[in-house]
Formats: structure tokens, C-alpha cells, sequence
């Protein structure tokens, strides 16, 4: 398999649960100010632990990135 293909796998893995598809979601509904992870835990009723779990995933993926200020946004 060639590097693209690899890398869409990866991609598509990531986003073949549910979780991770909503919370793409919720970031992509807030554009280009981003939300913070408080905001995207309270959309999804998600307790901390698992959202930092599937953000991490979806960071790995290159999907989302975080970008910190005072108050820490997935974007």
C-alpha cells in the first residue's frame, strides 16, 4: 500500500466510531474559533477521560489539533 493509502486508513480508522464522528462534528460547527474540550465533553455528555482518549486518537489521525491558550481548544 502507498503512503497515501496508509495514511487515508489511518484517517478512516479514527473516524469509524461514533464518538469521534460527533465530536468532529461539534468542532466543525464551531469553525474557525474552535471549542474548547469542556464545550465539546458538555455537547456529547462525555466524561473527560473518554474525550481526552478519542481526542487523542483523532490528533494521532492528524484530524484535529489542540491549541493551547488560556483555555484549551480543539481546532
Amino acid at each position: 500500500m502507498t503512503q497515501t493509502g496508509n495514511r487515508q486508513v489511518q484517517i478512516l480508522g479514527a473516524l469509524a466510531q461514533a464518538t469521534r464522528l460527533r465530536i468532529v462534528s461539534v468542532v466543525a460547527d464551531a469553525g474557525a474559533k474552535g471549542v474548547a474540550a469542556g464545550e465539546i465533553a458538555r455537547a456529547l455528555q462525555c466524561p473527560a477521560s473518554t474525550l481526552s482518549f478519542h481526542l487523542k486518537e483523532l490528533n494521532r489521525a492528524g484530524i484535529l489539533a489542540s491549541i493551547r491558550s488560556r483555555q484549551e481548544h480543539a481546532a
